[in-house]
């Protein structure tokens, strides 16, 4: 849930202007019982709801400006949606046990693309009941003569609650990565054999240091295999547990220490970041197109106070200048990591090696290379809409 919006959609109903609601007054209650869209029974009379609704001016056409946390849809759909704004049916229906039952349905509409940026039509969307569930919190507030400055001070509070959440669990996450990051140069300063990884697909690897040998295996771009001898043109590489073949030196490159840290290449792209440290590890969080692969991790840290507003667009536009500044020191692809992590103390951004190459090159837009990265939270790179037009 995007607590800020949550907050600022809630302040909506405490008397500005924020959807269309049709009120529809019914003298039976019938439908409550078959009907599973969420409903409250208030004590009040259905003439005193009505007022109620008025005065919050709850009739008003709002925009969304976001559909995360307000509608059922996935965060990829979502990203291809813009121009989101809802409505509400609410019900409003006397109860024959006493008071009066309200019953509000959201609807929401966005223009959407499906992918294809040249084109957008309008969609309903379908409301996952937070719009609802707030509208109803809020006039049970106005209902039993809560104060709007005391409401708005209970908000504020779980915002904040939300926000200190949310940051605790990402210096949590950094500590992890640090602490992995840490048992790893232990692991690799405990010694081990070089590595030869493969530069292409369709490298053999052969029985002997010869190129009429039978073949054993057909090795693929980033396939890594311990050296356990040179000869010459040749490399002699374990494929497996007591198993050993001859790759031609031309088909591999040598390692890259990984664990070790790299130089950190000076923060051309923006003033404000510093890079503290680089080294290559497994990938171990959840986003599936790096899961269990290695990968490159800079930790770039706040080198002077961000801007007030700018902090996201800034995060974003230092993580596309780094994915592309690594991208091409490392070879173009041709490295020991299969992705590219960006770690900030807000937020973490990670791309794939073979996604940066095809922006780089040309081969897509920036928006279509944004919508395939992993922005972790969404709402510490809020510039991606901006500058992925």
């Amino acid at each position: 849930m995007n607590f800020l919006v949550d907050f600022r959609l809630r302040m909506r109903f405490r008397g500005a202007p924020c959807l269309v609601v049709l009120l529809v007054t019914r003298m039976s209650v019938g439908a409550f019982a078959q009907n599973q869209v969420p409903a409250r029974n208030f004590a009040s009379s259905q003439t005193q709801v009505l007022q109620a609704l008025q005065s919050l001016e709850a009739w008003k056409q709002a925009k969304l400006p976001t559909l995360d946390g307000f509608a059922n849809i996935d965060e990829q759909q979502a990203q291809q949606c813009s121009g989101a704004y809802y409505q509400l049916v609410i019900d409003v229906e006397p109860n024959p046990g006493g008071g009066t039952v309200v019953r509000p349905t959201a609807k929401i509409n966005a223009a959407c693309n499906g992918g294809d940026t040249a084109h957008s039509a309008n969609q309903a969307i379908k409301s996952n009941g937070r719009i609802e569930a707030d509208l109803l919190a809020c006039l049970d507030d106005y209902l039993n003569g809560k104060s709007a400055s005391s409401v708005e001070e209970s908000v504020l509070k779980e915002l904040l609650a939300g926000l200190k959440a949310q940051r605790e669990s990402l210096a949590q996450r950094r500590q992890e990565l640090e602490k992995q990051l840490e048992i790893q140069r232990e692991q690799q300063s405990a010694g081990g054999p070089p590595l030869a990884f493969i530069t292409h697909d369709g490298a053999k690897v052969v029985t002997r240091n010869k190129p009429s040998a039978r073949v054993l295996i057909t090795a693929h771009s980033e396939d890594e295999f311990p050296i356990v001898e040179e000869a010459s043109d040749w490399l002699r590489i374990e494929v497996g547990p007591g198993q050993t073949g001859w790759l031609r030196r031309s088909d591999a490159r040598p390692e890259v220490e990984q664990g070790a840290a790299q130089e950190p290449e000076p923060a051309t792209q923006d003033e404000s970041f510093v890079v503290s440290r680089e080294l290559v590890i497994p990938f171990t969080g959840e986003w599936k197109a790096l899961q269990g692969k290695n990968a490159l991790f800079v930790f770039a840290g706040e080198k002077t106070a961000l801007p007030d507003g700018a902090q996201s667009e800034l995060r974003l536009r230092y993580a596309l200048s780094t994915f592309a500044q690594r991208y091409r020191r490392s070879g173009a692809g041709t490295s020991n990591f299969s992705g590219i992590v960006v770690v900030f103390s807000d937020g973490i951004a990670a791309a794939t090696v073979s996604d940066i190459g095809r922006w780089v090159h040309g081969d897509v837009s920036k928006a279509a290379f944004l919508k395939r990265c992993s922005l972790d939270p969404l709402s510490a790179f809020n510039g991606v809409a901006k500058t992925g037009q």
